[in-house]
């Protein structure tokens, strides 16, 4: 499978910067194709890929800003095929909009053989602003320590703000960082509908904005920074179909409604299990541990077979565990996101598995 990273940005923005670091630390050893988008040509940077120390072979064909009717999509088959690298990192340029590019790359279909990876956008910003949806998530305590640790390592201003789950509250802060003039926004959503009202008051301000965990459903954002959460759920489903010999019943603990990261889990989750296992139950309890634990106390009164339970993050099956336990009843618990007390649970033998995410490395 080759993964593809779009990287685009203006001119002396940084992108070749963070390409040669790519190149030279993230993705050493692995076979990688650059195509740049450079006065209209596709072509494999001999040149750069040369000081990086990668194997180079040239090759021109097409144009990223034609290509968004076909020809693009024909050659970045045509290196797929004649290549299959591991890896293949677009650069392009202003002429080809990143948003164009993105569809490009999945309007190719090519099945089993080539996933978009990530697709960002680079921009020099001394004062950056990151709102965050909750700090009573050790998940998302661990993404903001990220986020600090790299601003002050590239010696960048950053300004942090809880939305403590409240969308209001969440917009609130968005205009207090607008008026505070931060060069670009971060923000993870309260809930992928309501944030669109930050979103655009971001773009009035023409402010960029990057979205972290869980997307907006509307407004211009000009990247995505994310886990594959429906790959996530997938492997979730995968693992308690395994664990279960292919039968058994399962209860889903869903996230906060409107959420992309509760959406996506679901989708990947049921996609594993439909036509194997039988939910009895599926409820949200809107990633929070205590209600995690409430809501599965009721389930297991409700539910007398229960053989396994599929949170959409750590937090509710940390609680959902902590009602099993007071029950007596021997249920597999799988999470999501593997914070620390459930990486901690896992080795104790008490939760069955968890999907891992890197906040701090996002």
């Amino acid at each position: 499978m080759t993964k593809v990273d779009i990287i685009s940005g203006f001119l002396g923005a940084g992108k070749t910067t963070l390409i040669s670091k790519l190149l030279k630390e993230a993705l050493k050893g692995e076979q990688v194709v650059l195509i740049e988008n450079e006065f209209g040509e596709i072509g494999i940077d001999g040149g750069f890929l040369k000081d990086s120390g990668v194997e180079i072979r040239e090759m021109n064909s097409g144009c990223i800003c034609c290509s968004l009717v076909g020809d693009f999509g024909t050659s970045l088959k045509e290196v797929v095929d004649k290549y299959h690298p591991d890896r293949i990192i677009i650069e392009p340029s202003g002429v080809g909009k990143l948003s164009d590019v993105i569809k490009a790359v999945k309007d190719l279909h090519i099945e089993n053989e080539i996933v978009l990876n990530s697709a960002s956008t680079v921009a020099n910003a001394e004062k950056i602003g990151l709102v965050v949806s909750t700090q009573n998530n050790p998940f998302f305590v661990t993404l903001k320590e990220g986020a600090e640790a790299k601003a002050k390592e590239l010696g960048h201003e950053l300004i942090v703000l809880d939305s403590q789950n409240d969308p209001s509250k969440e917009l609130g802060n968005v205009e207090d960082l607008l008026i505070r003039g931060v060069d670009v926004l971060l923000i993870n959503p309260t809930d992928s509908d309501a944030v669109a009202s930050s979103v655009r008051a971001a773009n009035r301000s023409k402010i960029p904005v990057v979205t972290l965990d869980r997307a907006a459903n509307k407004g211009k954002v000009v990247s995505h920074v994310a886990s594959d959460n429906v790959l996530g759920g997938e492997m979730a489903g995968n693992y308690i179909v395994e664990k279960l010999n292919g039968a058994g019943k399962v209860v889903e603990l869903e996230g906060i409604p409107g959420t992309t990261a509760a959406r996506d889990r679901g989708e990947g989750f049921n996609k594993a299990v439909n036509g194997k296992l039988t939910t009895v139950a599926k409820q949200a309890a809107d990633f929070d541990r205590t209600r995690g634990l409430t809501v599965m106390e009721n389930i297991l009164q409700a539910q007398p077979e229960i053989d396994a339970v599929f949170a959409h993050n750590d937090e509710m099956a940390l609680g959902a565990l902590k009602a099993i336990e007071a029950s007596g009843r021997d249920i597999l618990v799988v999470g999501f996101d593997a914070t620390d007390d459930a990486v901690a649970s896992v080795k104790e033998g008490k939760m069955g598995a968890t999907v891992a995410q890197k906040p701090a490395a996002k």
